[in-house]
């Protein structure tokens, strides 16, 4: 999933990681290792603070995870 500004990529995988890249470089900005592997991902831009978004993840363990994304960082929450 793209970030709102299209500039940075939102990766789930069944290596049990949420992974965030820099859309230009292709660089590896953050991981986020998992207990469970993602199916999965949404994005919802938060509407007061632009750079920050809501990140909804469905897993395999059939449950949803809700995850904070601010200043270039993966937050579990």
């Amino acid at each position: 999933a793209f970030s709102p500004d299209g500039q940075t990529l939102l990766s789930g995988s069944w290596d049990n990681t949420l992974r965030l890249w820099d859309r230009k470089t292709g660089q590896e900005i953050a991981r986020l290792d998992l207990l469970w592997r993602v199916l999965d991902i949404s994005l919802k831009p938060d509407k007061e603070q632009k750079e920050k978004w809501e990140v909804v993840t469905a897993n395999t363990n059939s449950t949803l995870s809700l995850f904070a994304f601010g200043s270039k960082e993966l937050l579990q929450g």
